[in-house]
C-alpha cells in the first residue's frame, strides 16, 4: 500500500518543471493496468453472475416455415427466399458473452436490441454504484454483428450475413443439397481508419493517394526509412490475425512510395523512376562501405492466423511514431571519443533538449532542428555507463565535442 501511494502521488517531470498529481494515475504508467485489473475484478464477478442469469434455453428452435420446405425437397426455395433452418429470434433461447482486456471490454449477445440495451444500462449502474466509474454511452455502443462493426482494441468484428454465406453440397443417402455454411466471427482490420490517420499525419491524401512526409525531409535518408517500415511491421504484426490481411496491402503501398517521395523529395530527383533507380526496388539506405542501414521490402500477403502478444493499441502506436524526432546519425559511424572502441556505441547528451525547451516551443522547424544538432557525443555503453554513474573522470566532455557539432 504504500508503495502504490507513493506511485500515485511521486508527480511527473515535464520540460524541466515538477507538477504535482491531482487526480488517477500519470498517463503511461506501468501500474495502471494492475489496479484496472484490481478494481474491475468485482465487475467481472458480476458479470459471470448476469451471464448465468440471461442464458436461457439449450437450442433454437427451427423455422416453421424452413421446416415445411425442407420436407418438401424444397430447399433451394428457401436459401433463395433467405429462410434460416433456426428462428432468428428465438424468446426461449439467449446467450451472452463477455471479454475484458485492462478498461476496454465487448458484451456480445444472442437477443434482441431490447435485451441489450437493458444490459448496458445495467452495466453503467453497477460501475457507477459500485465501483465508482463512469461508462462512456458515446463509446459503448449498441450494434447488430451482421449489419454493422462493433470496434474492440483496434479490431472490427462482425458476423457474415446470411446473404453473404457462402454455398456447400450435402450428400444426404441418395440425395445432394446444396446448403449455406455456417461460418465463425470475422475480425477485420480497420484499413479505413488507418488510412485516415495517415491522411491526418500528412503521409497521404484524402483519397489515400501516397505524398512526401514533409516534417521527415530534413532527417537523414536512413531514419525516414527505419520509421516508415516500423509503422507497417506494427500494424502488420498486430493484424497478422485478420480476416482481412491482404486488404493491409494497402497500407504497405501507401507507406512505402510516401517513403519514396519523401526521399525524392529530400535528393530533388524530381520523379519516382529516379527515385528507384538511386535506392533500389526495396529503397535500400547503404553506408560509405555499402552496408545496408535501413530498407523497405515489398512483402507477402499471406496471414499467418496466429495472435502476437503487444500492449500497443496499432493506431496508438502509428499516431506516437508520426510525432518523433531523430538525431543525426553521422556521429554513430565513428568511434568512443573516450576510448576509441568501435563497438556497442550510444550517443551521450551533453545538453538535454529540456534545457532549451521554453526557447523553442513555439518554433516547430526551430524545434527540429534542436532535436536533430543538439549537443552530443559517440561513447561505447561502458563509459556511457560510467558517465551516468558519476565514475566518469577524464578530460571534460564539452571538450571532446568537434567545432561542426
Amino acid at each position: 500500500m504504500d508503495l502504490l501511494h507513493k506511485a500515485l502521488k511521486v508527480g511527473y517531470v515535464f520540460q524541466g518543471k515538477y507538477f504535482t498529481s491531482e487526480l488517477g494515475t500519470p498517463q503511461g504508467s506501468i501500474i495502471s493496468p494492475i489496479l484496472c485489473n484490481i478494481l474491475m475484478h468485482e465487475f467481472d464477478q458480476w458479470m459471470e453472475v448476469k451471464m448465468e442469469e440471461f442464458n436461457k434455453g439449450k437450442r433454437r428452435r427451427t423455422d416453421p416455415e424452413y421446416q415445411k420446405l425442407m420436407r418438401n425437397g424444397r430447399l433451394r426455395e428457401a436459401h433463395l427466399a433467405g429462410i434460416q433452418s433456426r428462428l432468428a429470434k428465438d424468446p426461449d433461447y439467449k446467450r451472452m458473452r463477455y471479454v475484458r482486456y485492462a478498461d476496454d471490454f465487448i458484451i456480445g449477445v444472442l437477443g434482441s436490441k431490447e435485451d441489450s440495451i437493458h444490459i448496458r444500462s445495467e452495466v453503467a449502474k453497477f460501475l457507477s454504484e459500485n465501483l465508482k466509474l463512469n461508462l462512456n454511452l458515446e463509446k459503448t455502443k449498441v450494434t447488430h454483428s451482421t449489419t454493422e462493426l462493433a470496434l474492440f482494441l483496434g479490431t472490427q468484428i462482425r458476423i457474415t450475413p446470411y446473404d453473404k454465406k457462402p454455398y456447400r453440397r450435402v450428400v444426404r443417402g441418395n440425395q445432394e443439397f446444396l446448403m449455406k455454411s455456417n461460418t465463425t466471427v470475422q475480425l477485420v482490420a480497420p484499413v479505413g481508419r488507418i488510412v485516415e490517420r495517415l491522411k491526418n499525419r500528412g503521409i497521404c491524401r484524402f483519397e489515400g493517394e501516397p505524398t512526401r512526409w514533409n516534417k521527415m525531409i530534413p532527417f537523414d535518408s536512413s531514419h525516414i526509412v527505419k520509421l516508415m517500415w516500423q509503422m507497417w511491421i506494427g500494424i502488420s504484426t498486430y493484424y497478422y490475425f485478420a480476416n482481412n490481411y491482404k486488404d493491409l496491402s494497402r497500407i504497405h503501398y501507401i507507406l512505402k512510395y510516401s517513403c519514396l517521395l519523401t526521399l525524392v523529395s529530400k535528393y530533388k530527383l524530381g520523379t519516382m523512376k529516379k527515385g528507384f533507380k538511386k535506392f533500389g526496388k526495396e529503397l535500400q539506405i547503404k553506408d560509405k562501405n555499402g552496408k545496408i542501414l535501413a530498407s523497405f521490402p515489398d512483402v507477402s500477403y499471406v496471414a499467418s492466423k496466429k495472435f502476437y502478444i503487444t500492449h500497443e493499441d496499432p493506431i496508438k502506436r502509428l499516431d506516437r511514431l508520426t510525432r518523433v524526432f531523430f538525431r543525426t546519425a553521422s556521429n554513430m559511424s565513428s568511434e568512443c571519443l573516450i576510448c576509441g572502441t568501435t563497438e556497442n556505441l550510444e550517443m551521450h547528451h551533453v545538453k538535454h533538449i529540456r534545457k532549451t525547451t521554453e526557447k523553442i516551443n513555439k518554433d516547430y522547424w526551430t524545434r527540429v532542428m534542436s532535436f536533430m544538432n543538439r549537443k552530443q557525443i559517440p561513447v561505447c555503453r561502458s563509459c556511457h555507463n560510467k558517465i551516468h554513474k558519476g565514475e566518469y573522470d577524464q578530460i571534460a566532455l564539452n571538450k571532446l565535442i568537434s567545432p561542426k557539432d
